[in-house]
This record gives structure tokens, C-alpha cells and sequence, in this order.
């Protein structure tokens, strides 16, 4: 097994801990609040088991004929006013999920500029030019190699990112660096894949 070491000039251990720390509890609070509003109340679902029994009730009626006919009626009745009622819990859902989605816009928004600003024009990780060409190399540049090698180590994001490039914006050596909002996006981004996967688990 091959063990290759990234020549790095700057590494920022402690900020990449804390980015990472940030990242990771923010998704996690924003996850766990948008479940929180997603999730169907005790009283929905209480109204939906008693919608579900009036509706099977009203089906066993109709079955008994004209002879029936008055009751069948009330329990219609009944399924409308049931139906009725979720109609107004799902539109009240729906309301608070658009409320929190827009909320945590804003948040996120915030959260990003904060870090953008504290960290501007600093670089998190950088990569060493002079250790990637080696002595006596003169094809490439130290900045070009550097480049050249940060493209490779996070490709494919190095050309289809542009969140990206611009978090790189202020970076003294953009090609060969990665700020600290690319840190916080990967913990991010990390906590929702497992989010995704713990999901589906549950779901099958």
C-alpha cells in the first residue's frame, strides 16, 4: 500500500476542527428542525386512523344497500368533515415548512457571510509548489504545480464547482488553496449524505 503524503506549505489543524465542528452542528440543527416540522402531529394522525375507520365503515354501509341508506349518509357526512379538517392540519404543515425553509435561507446565508468575512483572504490548506516539482524541475512553475496538483486532488469539483471558486475569492493563491467555507461545506455536506442514508434505512 502506497502512502502519499499532500505537500502542504499551509495547514490550519485547529480552524479546520472548528469549520468542521460549525459545519456539522448547523446541519444538523437545520436537519433535525425541518424533520421536527415535517413530522405529522399526534392530533393528524389520531384525525387520519379515524378518517381511515369512517371511510371503511362507510364502504360496509354502502354494501347493505338502500336499506341503509340513512346511516351511509351520516358517515359520509362524517368522512367530509374529517376530510375537511386534514385539508386544514396539512395546509398549517405546509405553512411552517415554508416559514423554517426561508428561515434557514437566511441562516445559511448569514452563517456563510460570517465566515467569508472572518476568513477572508486566509487559506486554510495550501499546497507547496517547490515540493511538487522536485529539485531541478523547470517544466512548471511553483505555482503552476501547485495548481496543477490541487486541481487533481479534488477533481472533479475543481472544474464543475463553482461554490467553489468562489469561496476562493480573496486567496492570495487561489488554484493552489481552499478556504475555509470549502472546510464547512464538506462537514455540511458529509452530515447530509449520512442524513440521506439513515433515511432510507429507516424508510425500507
Amino acid at each position: 500500500m502506497v502512502n502519499t503524503t499532500i505537500p502542504v506549505s499551509v495547514l490550519r489543524s485547529d480552524d479546520i476542527l472548528l469549520l468542521l465542528a460549525i459545519g456539522a452542528i448547523y446541519e444538523i440543527i437545520i436537519r433535525t428542525v425541518a424533520h421536527r416540522v415535517k413530522a405529522r402531529s399526534l392530533d393528524e394522525r389520531n384525525l387520519r386512523s379515524q378518517l381511515h375507520q369512517l371511510k371503511y365503515e362507510t364502504t360496509q354501509s354502502r354494501r347493505l344497500g338502500p336499506s341503509a341508506f340513512v346511516e351511509t349518509s351520516k358517515l359520509e357526512r362524517a368522512v367530509l368533515v374529517k376530510e375537511k379538517d386534514l385539508s386544514k392540519f396539512e395546509e398549517d404543515r405546509n405553512k411552517r415548512i415554508d416559514t423554517v425553509q426561508r428561515l434557514s435561507w437566511n441562516f445559511t446565508v448569514a452563517l456563510n457571510l460570517i465566515v467569508f468575512a472572518v476568513y477572508y483572504g486566509v487559506p486554510i490548506l495550501s499546497v507547496d509548489g517547490g515540493a511538487v516539482t522536485g529539485a531541478g524541475d523547470e517544466v512548471m512553475t511553483e505555482e503552476a504545480a501547485a495548481a496543477s496538483y490541487m486541481r487533481g486532488l479534488i477533481f472533479p469539483l475543481s472544474y464543475i464547482g463553482v461554490g467553489l471558486r468562489l469561496a476562493g475569492v480573496g486567496l492570495a493563491a487561489r488554484a493552489s488553496s481552499l478556504g475555509a467555507l470549502v472546510v464547512m461545506w464538506s462537514a455540511q455536506s458529509t452530515v447530509e449524505k449520512v442524513s440521506e442514508c439513515v433515511e432510507a434505512l429507516v424508510l425500507q
